[in-house]
């Protein structure tokens, strides 16, 4: 008798042992599950930060360095023209001067705006891809959410089955999975306001794009016309023999510094934006 109640005693230890490795184990799948997830997440998240930085850099870097630096070198040598026929008593001794000087910019300029159809396209693909990343974004959200709603679905399920479980064991992993699923639900909510920061910081991206875009656009308009008239004030200088009136063609001409300046501005935005971006961490 007392044999049988030792075996009995030992049994029972035997069960408990193993409900509460059970247990362990089974919030553990649980966790590891949640981990997982996240690692994969973060990931996801990561490379699309890393492929909006590029986007932006190659937008930024693609035949800009060699435009700016034309159009910098084009302004630098009118100043030196401008200068040069305001500090000479005979201006019409430097008519060749000017005249050289101004073809120079023109075919500065004509040689920006060639390339500037170019430069659109290449704007237009990476804005184009920046454009499918937020959308992926978004989906991110989506499913982030409709996960959650499944979630919460599952556990008011378990909470329905408490009402007719008297088990002691599956009441435990009802509860292990409530608090799971808790944990889970709570994370990613989080997640959801990461990824709608990522999402409004991309918006706020591609409206700046839109805009330096225009500024663009404008800009190579500018450029083309200015070269013609550059041109022609260059075939005057040597046809009426005279700087003057060469330079009086040119009082009416757009600001072109103006705008590289703008463009400068709106640059230095998006690289605040895109920084912005790069702090940005799903945790």
């Amino acid at each position: 008798m007392k044999t049988n109640f030792l075996k009995i005693k030992q049994f029972c230890v035997c069960l408990i042992i193993v409900l509460i490795i059970s247990l362990t184990f089974l919030g553990e799948a649980q966790a590891y599950q949640g981990y997982r997830t996240n690692k994969i997440g973060q990931e996801k998240f990561n490379d699309m930060k890393t492929r909006v930085s590029n986007s932006h850099r190659s937008i930024k870097e693609y035949k800009a360095s060699d435009a700016y630096r034309e159009i910098t070198n084009a302004l630098g040598k009118l100043q030196t023209i401008r200068t040069l026929v305001e500090r000479i008593d005979n201006v019409d001794k430097v008519v060749d001067e000017v005249a050289n000087g101004l073809d120079e910019i023109a075919f500065a300029y004509e040689k920006i705006a060639d390339f500037g159809p170019e430069v659109m396209r290449h704007w237009n693909e990476k804005v184009y891809l920046l454009k499918d990343i937020d959308g992926q974004t978004l989906k991110t959200e989506s499913d982030l959410l409709e996960e959650i709603t499944e979630l919460e679905s599952v556990s008011q399920l378990r909470r329905e089955q408490l009402d007719n479980i008297t088990n002691e064991i599956e009441i435990k992993k009802i509860n292990v999975d409530l608090k799971a699923n808790s944990s889970r639900i709570n994370s990613l909510k989080t997640q959801i306001v990461i990824w709608e920061k990522f999402h409004q910081t991309q918006e706020k991206l591609l409206g700046k794009l839109q805009t330096q875009q225009g500024q663009l656009d404008l800009m190579i308009y500018i450029l083309d016309a200015n070269a013609k008239v550059y041109r022609e004030a260059a075939n005057t200088a040597r046809l009426a023999s005279s700087a003057k009136s060469a330079l009086q063609e040119l009082g009416d001409l757009a600001d072109l510094q103006g705008i590289v300046i703008e463009l400068q501005d709106s640059w230095s935005d998006l690289d605040d934006i895109v920084n912005s971006i790069g702090k940005l961490e799903l945790t």
